[in-house]
């Protein structure tokens, strides 16, 4: 067993996913790690590729965000290779855990079991993008065995790595759009924008005109500004780029309060 770092105190939440996650996916699981730092929760995840290691990345992208990661190997093997330096800075800001010996390779039976630990250290576990046979869904029902909370974020019917997550909100995990609905769910109060009526509306103006950036703001300009609303498919042909890729800028928008999603589903610019 060993430990590089230091264990966390206060509340934790685990992000789980695939290791071939798409560009919604990874987008979702930075967004919400980022946030829930961002307000004192500890991230904890496997440290794979695709969704864990969004997950650590978006911990660390918060101002004094902490994350835990949990090993199917022992310290110092190289796994997943290219991780080592995100694996450091893991240990500067959290920790990075296993229960197997020093210098143990990695084999598949280990993976389950260190989901075990993913679960127990989290007051939840969240699942962005999983298929049906996904090793993700283990630590879930280790987190249900736990009775710790169990959080999913919806994706496209069509889409394999939204089996899981879909078939989890089915069965009565909870639905999750925003960040928010886990921090009230953990008893936290989640900041508050800042109203144009108080005494920060200046600053408030001023950070409305940034806008947001990369395809996000290309995303945000398909949009009619008079309210006129459009599919994700309608978008993905404005911006000539894939669904994903306009679905995780959509995120990343509605996130920002930047657009309201309705029925359909279609989107518009907020206030609209």
């Amino acid at each position: 067993p060993g430990q590089l770092g230091g264990l966390l105190a206060g509340p934790a939440v685990a992000i789980v996913g695939s290791r071939e996650a798409g560009e919604y996916g990874l987008e979702a699981a930075e967004l919400f790690a980022r946030e829930l730092a961002a307000h004192g929760v500890a991230v904890i995840s496997g440290f794979a590729r695709g969704i864990d290691a969004a997950a650590h990345r978006g911990a660390l992208a918060a101002p004094a965000g902490r994350t835990v990661a949990v090993l199917g190997c022992g310290l110092g093997i190289d796994y997943p290779r290219g991780h080592a330096r995100l694996g450091d800075q893991i240990a500067a800001r959290g920790a990075l855990v296993t229960e197997f010996p020093c210098g143990t390779t990695p084999r598949a039976w280990h993976f389950p079991v260190r989901n075990r630990i993913i679960a127990a250290l989290s007051a939840g576990t969240l699942v962005v993008e999983a298929t049906a046979r996904s090793g993700s869904l283990v630590t879930v029902r280790h987190a249900l065995d736990l009775g710790r909370e169990v959080w999913a974020v919806p994706g496209r019917i069509i889409d394999p790595r939204a089996a899981g997550p879909n078939a989890l909100i089915r069965d009565g995990a909870a639905l999750v759009q925003q960040p928010r609905d886990i921090l009230e769910s953990l008893g936290l109060r989640p900041a508050a924008p800042v109203s144009r009526g108080s005494s920060e509306s200046v600053r408030s103006d001023t950070i409305q005109r940034e806008r947001p950036p990369g395809l996000a703001s290309t995303v945000l300009d398909g949009l009619d500004p008079g309210g006129g609303e459009a599919t994700p498919e309608e978008l993905a042909d404005r911006a000539a780029v894939t669904v994903d890729r306009v679905l995780a800028a959509l995120l990343e928008l509605e996130l920002g309060g930047w657009i309201v999603r309705r029925p359909g589903p279609r989107f518009a610019r907020a206030g609209g």
